[in-house]
């Protein structure tokens, strides 16, 4: 049955270089020993359920002209993260997308997810934004089998 806010899940990919990939890694690391324990699709969920849309567009402008966080030239993708969201951040993500295609930037999601990844908070602040996360998004129960 679908949900009137959205909230079926939508599974995406998100295509991460190495400097974006070793970021999560950082960010899951930083959240070691938290309950509920973090994983990276946790992470990438809730960092596009809890930013805006405006913060979205900004953290990927500033990506976008960082010549630090480029990828090398020719660099391969190093992961390719598919978590499950609800279908109104998904939509969130896609107008990010047009936002800045509308200033004439050109953007994909993996990029958008590249830049929120950076524009994270470390330690203590991303334990308090996850706890938001966690209030505001009910845990699922993962590889319960029926029986």
């Amino acid at each position: 049955m679908s949900s009137p806010s959205g909230a079926d899940p939508q599974k995406v990919c998100f295509a991460l270089y190495k400097k974006d990939f070793a970021g999560l890694k950082a960010r899951v690391k930083d959240m070691t020993g938290t309950k509920p324990a973090v994983r990276d699709g946790t992470i990438l969920r809730a960092l596009v359920h809890l930013n805006s849309l405006e913060a979205m567009v900004t953290a990927t402008a500033r990506y976008i002209v960082d010549d630090r966080l480029a990828p090398e030239p020719f660099e391969i993708i190093a992961a390719r993260p598919t978590p499950d969201l609800p279908k109104a951040d998904v939509r969130k993500l896609d107008d990010a997308i047009a936002e800045l295609g509308r200033r004439r930037m050109v953007a994909t999601r993996g990029l958008v997810m590249a830049a929120l990844i950076h524009a994270a908070p470390r330690g203590t602040l991303l334990a308090r934004e996850m706890k938001r996360f966690f209030t505001e998004v009910p845990i699922k129960a993962r590889g319960r089998t029926q029986g």
